[in-house]
């Protein structure tokens, strides 16, 4: 058949294959199914946004998670203290995808920074507040909690009550604080990678955002949709072409 002058170039980012250099010659296996390096790394601001992601990707090879704790400044604010991985995602031919909260002037500052200074190649998400009210709404978390109360068997918590309880919260810092005092029972339940999952099985199912839908943007998927899918698109996509 016919193979159109350049056509090499535009689907492997070369003409010659196995002459260019180990990177074109990776995104050339990976897109063939038989490279399994990192080909996304998605930086995460702690162990309830880890639960999510990973729920949602699966164990797929080519997705690399690295649990940043809120240590995105050095000690002595010298500047971003994963700014090196940064910079060896480009080199390395690396999707990286950046997931924090908004309630940290000091963290989004330098993210943007090194988004303003190309050292990301890929897509940095700023959770406003955090990322469970920017996720989410307080009724559906409130749903969540109960799922979870239910799933296991634990006793005495009404949705029309913790509604009540829990009217005018708009951070899971103050959520987890009222819950801590007014339900003891819920005691287990708290900020972490289950946390996460459950959060993100909840979104699986309901994926559109009610916030967003009565904004009437175009996309009204949830940020943690989005962030997993740019994660599974990068997973597949050439780097050189991108």
């Amino acid at each position: 058949g016919q193979w159109m002058p350049g056509a090499r170039k535009m689907l492997y980012g070369t003409d010659r294959v196995f002459d260019a250099d180990q990177k074109v010659l990776r995104e050339f296996l990976s897109g063939i199914g038989i490279d399994y390096g990192t080909k996304v790394r998605c930086y995460l601001e702690g162990e309830t946004e880890l639960g999510a992601l990973k729920h949602a990707v699966g164990d797929l090879n080519g997705i690399e998670f690295v649990n940043l704790r809120g240590h995105f400044i050095e000690k002595r604010g010298k500047g971003l203290v994963f700014m090196g991985s940064l910079k060896n995602d480009i080199k390395s031919h690396v999707f990286s995808i950046v997931l924090l909260d908004g309630d940290r002037q000091d963290f989004t500052r330098v993210v943007k920074k090194a988004a303003e200074e190309e050292y990301i190649f890929g897509r940095y998400f700023i959770s406003t507040p955090d990322f469970e009210f920017s996720n989410f709404s307080l009724e559906e978390l409130v749903e969540i909690l109960v799922a979870i109360a239910n799933k296991d068997d634990i006793e005495g918590v009404i949705k029309e009550d913790l509604l009540s309880d829990l009217v005018g919260v708009s951070s899971s810092k103050d959520l987890f604080r009222i819950l801590g005092q007014t339900y003891p029972q819920l005691n287990n339940i708290r900020k972490g990678e289950r946390w996460g999952q459950e959060l993100m099985d909840y979104a699986i199912k309901n994926p559109k955002s009610p916030s967003r839908e009565e904004e009437g943007g175009v996309n009204n998927e949830r940020p943690i949709i989005e962030a997993a899918r740019v994660a599974l698109i990068g997973r597949k996509s050439g780097y050189i072409k991108s």
